[in-house]
């Protein structure tokens, strides 16, 4: 009991665990279709080289771009189309809403070339393959 004449000490008020930190949700895991060397497919065209379709890059390509995942491809620099390293497919492209997939080859030395729409008729040459957003298949390297 506390001495005469004393309030009584009151309990430390009851506090509630903080809130964990707000984290926003991923987004949902991205699924790759390849698309083998030569095959329909492997090569669909630029955006802006699609009938209909008005688009030039900041570049001054016709193929889609965005800073935030695009580097020029450092073997061929006036190519103006939006490289991504072969290893990071998932988490550029996978991450970009308007990159459906990209086109590699050889001579892009580990790179691959972004592209919006897919055109699963177009063959490439014999040298090039593909990875498209898909929503089954294996995930790129």
């Amino acid at each position: 009991p506390p001495p005469p004449g004393k309030a009584p000490t009151p309990p430390p008020p009851i506090t509630s665990p903080s809130p964990p930190p707000s984290v926003s949700p991923s987004p949902p895991p991205v699924n790759w279709e390849e698309i083998s060397k030569g095959a329909p497919g492997s090569a669909p065209a630029c955006y802006g080289n699609l009938p209909g379709v008005t688009y030039t890059n900041p570049l001054g390509g016709a193929c889609i771009w965005d800073d935030a995942y695009c580097v020029r491809l450092p073997s061929i620099p006036n190519l103006n189309q939006c490289a991504i390293p072969e290893d990071q497919i998932t988490e550029k492209c996978g991450a970009w809403e308007d990159c459906a997939g990209v086109v590699c080859k050889a001579v892009y030395n580990g790179y691959c070339l972004a592209r919006k729409v897919w055109d699963d008729t177009r063959k490439a040459a014999a040298d090039m393959y593909a990875y498209k957003k898909a929503p089954t298949a294996a995930a790129p390297p």
